[in-house]
């Protein structure tokens, strides 16, 4: 049961992803195996215990070759901290000021690379189109922000909005997978064309207090007890 409710979501055809060469230019820590046909990080490869459980400081690597995987791995702290030791280590004293000040530039590029993301947030969370993220933005320069035009489209903030989707489905996975105690709640529903839907949560102790948590939202063919059993959550 758990294993099921974990893989939130109709099931999708499996899709192949390929490596592509530009982006080891996007980010200088990359390193591809042709060969073998994985890649992984070269800061988090030399600080495998502060990078933590992660596929890209593991030798064999990681061949879950999307772009989005690339972002989340570079705006996670732990890689940041490697790459901050892989510099002080590697570097003489000169190199060492002039690398400091491009973790200064990338910082800040981080910091804007966040902004962007809470404005994509924002555009799912109050379910506006994603051509509104654009207007966001000029909004949040004509108040005064700095902000670039790189990611500056609709494009950009369905990425965003996808990358920010993974991250709290894994969060969503891990409570209810850590959690001793778990009920499960299916309510019915009906969409905005009348159409018959479960929508699926889960009860779970969190920290001592209850907690109901999400899982998805599905259109069944009937919304009688056998209409719901034939749907991909249960």
């Amino acid at each position: 049961m758990m294993m099921q409710l974990s893989e939130v979501g109709v099931a999708k055809k499996a899709r192949t992803h390929h490596f592509r060469e530009d982006w080891l230019k996007e980010f200088s820590w990359l390193r591809y195996y042709k060969q073998s046909n994985y890649m992984n990080c070269e800061y988090c490869t030399s600080y495998p215990r502060t990078a933590g459980n992660t596929k890209f400081a593991d030798s064999t690597g990681t061949s879950q070759f999307k772009h989005n995987t690339l972002i989340k791995h570079n705006l996670s702290l732990k890689h940041r901290v490697c790459r901050d030791m892989f510099i002080n280590q590697k570097a003489t004293p000169l190199p060492v000021a002039f690398r400091r000040q491009m973790t200064v530039n990338q910082s800040a590029d981080e910091a804007e690379m966040m902004l962007k993301f809470n404005t994509a947030y924002f555009v799912a969370k109050e379910e506006l189109p994603f051509t509104k993220y654009k207007s966001q933005l000029d909004l949040q320069r004509k108040n005064g922000l700095k902000l670039n035009e790189t990611y500056n489209n609709d494009t950009a903030c369905a990425q965003f909005v996808g990358v920010i989707a993974d991250t709290l489905k894994g969060k969503t996975y891990t409570k209810i997978k850590d959690a001793p105690y778990l009920s499960i709640m299916i309510d019915g529903d009906t969409d905005v064309s009348t159409k018959e839907c479960e929508i699926i949560y889960a009860r779970i102790l969190n920290e001592g207090k209850p907690m109901n948590i999400l899982i998805g939202h599905i259109e069944v063919k009937h919304a009688h007890a056998q209409g719901t059993f034939n749907s991909n959550y249960v």
